[in-house]
């Protein structure tokens, strides 16, 4: 079987954080960088809407932003959550040996 680059990624981090037991900040810490992006997209959009005197449309975008972050922090709640029970039935060994030789796994 062969894993995309999305998969691989999950999968290693799955790997990375079984031993340790996944946290809403740990699982918030690996989130930071995409935050950050949204969040300072959409507070420059904003600005600038509102520089241009359209300010129904900025506070449009800002509620927007505080939406997005509202709704990423009940995912990362969510996540932290389930994965201690998600890592209770995962076959580790079967990931750890389609992780290192993908291409003799499965036949898919």
């Amino acid at each position: 079987m062969t894993l995309s680059k999305i998969q691989r990624k999950a999968l290693e981090t799955y790997r990375k954080i079984r031993t340790e037991h996944p946290t809403f900040s740990s699982i918030f810490v690996l989130n930071v960088p995409r935050l950050l992006k949204i969040t300072v997209l959409l507070s420059l959009g904003s600005y600038l809407l509102f520089m241009g005197d359209l300010l129904i449309v900025s506070t449009f975008s800002i509620g927007l932003l505080g939406g997005i972050l509202l709704n990423s922090t009940v995912y990362i709640r969510n996540s932290a959550l389930v994965l201690p029970a998600l890592f209770q039935v995962i076959d580790w060994k079967k990931l750890d040996d389609l992780l290192e030789n993908e291409s003799d796994f499965g036949g898919e």
